[in-house]
């Protein structure tokens, strides 16, 4: 070892060697790193398209989420006072749903 670091000869192939092998799994962890990167963010991508159909499907109540009408109802009180439950039909989809009231909804 200290004729090693007196001389003047160069790398050993050992060291050379080593030095590849360090390179290449440094390599590899980033191209695997690289892979999970980018199955993340297509699974993201996939979720947000979800979401903005949903959100888009409840602002504009187009299309009435499929459900059994009547089945939806909305209580809420007055002054303090139970009102009876209104009939509402539901929008939107997984992730963002709004609501208005059914069609012959009634009400006070």
């Amino acid at each position: 070892m200290k004729q090693k670091l007196r001389g003047s000869r160069g790398e050993t192939l050992v060291e050379v060697m080593a030095s590849i092998v360090i390179g290449t799994l440094s390599v590899a962890l980033l191209f695997g790193a690289i892979m999970a990167s980018a199955r993340i963010d297509e699974s993201a991508r996939k979720m947000d398209g979800t979401y903005y159909k949903a959100l888009s499907a409840a602002e504009a109540q187009a299309a009435p989420m499929p459900e059994d009408p009547g089945t939806a109802k909305l209580n809420y009180a007055a002054d303090g006072v139970e009102m009876p439950p209104l009939p509402v039909t539901l929008y939107g989809g997984s992730g963002a749903v709004s609501y208005a009231l059914s069609v012959g909804g009634g009400g006070p």
